[in-house]
């Protein structure tokens, strides 16, 4: 009888740190989930300042190679087109840089919560290793106990 209350008990401890462990997978899904909308909404507000500063460093630059003597007969002409060429190529450069450096930050913040999740994990796992060593000592000592006690079988 206490063999399979013990077992019992084991099976359910089991079940419930399965359903501990799905209901923390789901929690992480739904927080990454998040994450993923807040990324694109800063990617989109983020790509939108780019595209601004870049028009304005072309304007500049153009506008600074327009008053350089050496410059100026070369695009005097037609500034447009070397304004949309500047632009194209700035865009281009713009968001490989940006990409990059986005999935830099993405990737060190991800791994950064990754290790402290494991940390928490570690700790749980290793105070619930304590604990099941320590019943295991208790119970280990309540059979030296028993060994040394006079057991009456059949009742007074």
């Amino acid at each position: 009888m206490i063999t399979g209350t013990v077992e019992g008990m084991q099976i359910s401890s089991s079940n419930r740190h399965e359903e501990n462990i799905t209901q923390k997978m789901d929690v992480i899904k739904h927080q990454a989930k998040l994450c993923r909308e807040r990324i694109l909404q800063a990617t989109k507000e983020l790509k939108k300042q780019l595209e601004k500063i870049i028009d304005e460093e072309v304007t500049r630059t153009v506008t600074d190679l327009n008053s350089n003597p050496t410059t100026k007969p070369l695009i005097s002409i037609e500034p447009e087109p070397l304004k949309a060429f500047l632009a194209e190529k700035a865009k281009d450069r713009a968001d490989a840089i940006f990409d990059d450096a986005l999935m830099t930050e993405i990737r060190n913040r991800v791994k950064a919560q990754i290790n402290k999740a494991l940390m928490e994990d570690f700790e749980e796992f290793h105070r619930k290793q304590t604990e099941v060593l320590r019943q295991h000592l208790e119970s280990d000592n309540a059979a030296a106990d028993l060994d040394d006690a006079v057991i009456i079988v059949g009742g007074a």
